[in-house]
């Protein structure tokens, strides 16, 4: 049952994450991360699990925050503007392919759909894709 209380942190949770997002000191976006897994560990508490939130408290609060501001502490405080970043197109190798379009990502699928079909597999089966041939261990209640 859902009540104040779940609404307010889930709440506070969306705000914060936001916040994080939009931060460009990065010290301030750390400490808001520690401040996101408190918040999350109280969540899990206050839906009686206990056990998750205990860790979640100290992992995602004590542990990934120590972590981050070693880290930190590498970097720069601030993040640098999106002017100064390069491309991820001028960052691959040649050869490496950039974003998949539309048309190359259709043309894969029809290519993958020819491929299964001429094998007689299908993509719709429940556990694998392979027909029971008994030729593998994948389905386990068969002899090689």
């Amino acid at each position: 049952m859902v009540n104040v209380v779940h609404i307010v942190l889930f709440t506070f949770l969306a705000v914060i994450a936001l916040a994080i997002i939009r931060l460009k000191d990065l010290f301030a976006a750390v400490m808001l991360m520690g401040i996101f897994s408190l918040l999350s560990a109280s969540l899990f508490t206050v839906m009686d699990a206990v056990d998750v939130a205990f860790t979640e408290a100290s992992v995602g609060a004590g542990v990934s925050t120590l972590l981050m501001l070693a880290a930190l502490s590498l970097t720069e405080r601030e993040e640098h503007p999106d002017h100064n970043r390069p491309k991820l197109a001028e960052l691959l190798p040649r050869g490496v392919p950039g974003p998949v379009q539309h048309s190359r990502l259709l043309s894969l699928v029809e290519h993958q759909h020819m491929v299964l079909d001429e094998q007689g597999l299908t993509s719709d089966a429940f556990r694998t894709m392979c027909h029971k041939c008994g030729a593998c261990d994948i389905d386990p209640g068969r002899m090689v």
